[in-house]
């Protein structure tokens, strides 16, 4: 009972505060966090292993191209890039596609360390709410992001990025689905690893998005995200020494522990991992089904 009276307070104050201000808690440590990163690049979302990746480097680059031709990014374009963590996405983008990116986070710690990272490329880094980002953009990538807005928040979430795409412009998601009667809220993810999420089923997602938006195609890459949990727990094990003199081996247990039940949940595709490509409703242009 008491643990069923703790899920359901962590779910009432999510709820009421409208997801979560993630600027106090930055994954313990932005230095802690690199750890689970390809160093390159700086990424720590799911790979794409389809055209022979073997490392989870190799994946991340291989995602990184599959989302620019899902964009078909063009030199000149603009790309809002919201919850961009380090900013490799954002420097990876403006410097081998020769867009011009805006990089939003609300972790201030993450936003410096993204602005050293893309020193030198066409990327300003703002460490803001996604409800303050102000401009027009022909590109849109909303990275493993839209987890910690908030059910609740879904329908001004997507207005907002609708008011924020140009015309002939797309948005380009990579996001979890559960399945449904799974639990949406886990509480002990939120507090060793992911800072407060919540992970809906499909209808959750799709309602208040198409009350914005079109949805142009979408690619379930759950097989490339149950491999890119499996190395996941690699660089765990490999930088054990160096993340419990950060944060202690307390929180390093539960952080593996965190990555093997979700490594798990995907196994068995309780939890799913999308691609999915958006428009304004009134575009009616072809949109590639890049793989």
């Amino acid at each position: 009972m008491s643990s069923q009276l703790g899920y359901n307070k962590a779910v009432k104050s999510y709820i009421e505060t409208g997801g979560v201000d993630l600027t106090n808690f930055c994954f313990e440590s932005v230095e802690y966090f690199k750890l689970i990163t390809d160093k390159a690049h700086m990424q720590h979302s799911s790979g794409y292993y389809a055209h022979g990746a073997r490392s989870y480097a190799e994946a991340q680059v291989a995602k990184l191209h599959l989302i620019a031709a899902k964009l078909e990014l063009k030199a000149g374009m603009t790309l809002l890039d919201l919850g961009c963590g380090f900013g490799g996405l954002a420097k990876f983008m403006a410097d081998n596609y020769g867009v011009t990116v805006v990089g939003v986070t609300v972790c201030e710690s993450m936003a410096k360390k993204s602005a050293e990272h893309c020193r030198g490329s066409k990327v300003t880094i703002k460490a803001q709410d996604w409800r303050r980002v102000e401009g027009k953009f022909d590109r849109i990538t909303v990275i493993e992001m839209l987890e910690h807005v908030g059910k609740h928040n879904y329908d001004e979430f997507f207005g907002k990025i609708e008011s924020l795409l140009k015309p002939g412009g797309r948005i380009l998601l990579q996001h979890y689905f559960v399945k449904r009667g799974v639990p949406n809220f886990v509480e002990f993810f939120c507090k060793y690893q992911f800072g407060q999420v919540y992970f809906p089923d499909m209808h959750e997602f799709v309602e208040p998005c198409c009350r914005h938006l079109r949805f142009a195609n979408t690619q379930d890459i759950t097989l490339d995200a149950d491999l890119t949990y499996q190395h996941y727990i690699d660089m765990l094990e490999a930088n054990r020494d160096e993340m419990e003199a950060v944060a202690g081996p307390k929180v390093w247990r539960a952080c593996r522990l965190t990555y093997a039940t979700a490594g798990a949940m995907l196994t068995t595709r309780n939890l799913l991992v999308y691609h999915t490509v958006l428009v304004r409703r009134d575009d009616q242009t072809r949109v590639p089904l890049a793989q």
